[in-house]
């Protein structure tokens, strides 16, 4: 049996660094498809407790005594429950799961067997054998054993404890009401809504694709948001925006933007405008500022031209296109942009105007 110890402790110490790599991967995946999933902790816990059996196993080897069997069941048998009920999508964590469960029934019901066909540890007297070892009487709770297995279990029960603790505020922050739509300079119109549609969620796994700078960036899905948001407030012209599109990247990328540095973004928030001017006019959402409730601050980075001089009565559609490192959980956007018009008449305050309104996602 001592072989098979060693080698299975050998084993099970391995693989839990594969199982600690294999859970970062799914929560990695859980962080891009904004799951707000255990995987990566119950796959970190398990791996620990997996890894505290194998090291057992392998020190006790030889021990005739059920201690260390005893112990190691606990922590397999606790790893087995994570396993199994938090799995997530790490799938691969419940065929781990059972092979705990086999691996600790096996060795604590073998240890037991043998013990029973085998009743005598050596030719030496079991009177005299507490006499010349007077160690094995020690009351259990000072045994080595038993510290490790509680100190395993507090640290279970931290993690645990923290783990939904940080599910709660996530479920909390998912809750919270959002305002209409507000407009720094003007009461226009808030914009319209009605429940997203799965078409709108773009939860699809295809190869689509986003072209910004000329560069294409694969997608893993998309979300838009239906507007119908109108700003008059500047009487030279009529500005609406008309949808917005949150794009989830395949891949974060290392994002070189032209004015805010290189950043890891993880996705791109396009805009969709049309502007009609009421006179020859001046305007710029190529060259805003966009700001999202996560405190990410970013300026337009697209290669969109659309804009800029635009004459009487003409009506442009163009869209902006911003990267942003965290694209999981928008709520809101705040888009600032300049727009002026010439004229000789320098009493008019009205020739340059500031556009600042936030929309609600």
């Amino acid at each position: 049996m001592k072989t098979t110890k060693l080698v299975v402790g050998i084993l099970m110490s391995i693989l839990s660094v594969y199982i600690i790599f294999q859970s970062m991967i799914a929560g990695f995946g859980e962080a891009l498809i904004n799951s707000n999933g255990t995987s990566e902790e119950s796959g970190l816990i398990f791996a620990v407790l997996f890894l505290a059996s194998g090291i057992v196993y392998i020190v006790n080897k030889s021990k005739k005594a059920l201690g260390s069997d005893i112990a190691c069941l606990i922590m397999l048998l606790i790893a087995w429950l994570i396993g199994i009920t938090t799995a997530g999508i790490y799938r691969d964590l419940i065929v781990w799961s059972w092979l705990a469960f086999i691996i600790g029934i096996g060795f604590f019901v073998w240890h037991l067997i043998s013990n029973k066909k085998n009743p005598v540890s050596g030719k030496i007297p079991a009177p005299n054998v507490s006499n010349q070892n007077p160690k094995s009487n020690k009351p259990f709770y000072k045994k080595w054993w038993v510290w490790v297995l509680a100190a395993v279990v507090v640290i279970v029960l931290i993690v645990l404890i923290g783990t939904n603790n940080s599910s709660g505020n996530s479920a909390s922050d998912s809750n919270t009401s959002q305002d209409s739509v507000t407009d720094s300079s003007s009461d226009s119109s808030a914009t319209s809504g009605h429940s997203t549609t799965s078409k709108e969620k773009g939860n699809s796994t295809s190869s689509d694709k986003i072209t910004v700078n000329y560069q294409d960036y694969e997608i893993l899905h998309s979300k838009s948001y239906p507007a119908n948001y109108q700003n008059t407030a500047w009487n030279a012209a009529a500005v609406k925006v008309t949808k917005i599109v949150a794009y989830t990247l395949v891949n974060p990328t290392k994002y070189k933007s032209a004015n805010d540095g290189t950043f890891q973004a993880t996705g791109f928030v396009r805009i969709y405008f049309n502007v009609k001017a009421n006179r020859d006019i001046s305007i710029y959402p190529t060259q805003g500022t966009y700001i999202f409730n996560n405190t990410e601050q970013h300026e337009a980075d697209g290669d969109e031209t659309w804009d800029g001089d635009i004459s009487n009565g003409v009506i442009k559609n163009g869209s902006v296109t911003v990267p942003i490192k965290d694209v999981s959980n928008l709520k809101t956007v705040r888009i600032k942009f300049d727009a002026d018009y010439d004229t000789d008449d320098i009493d008019d305050d009205n020739s340059n105007y500031t556009y600042d309104f936030t929309l609600n996602l």
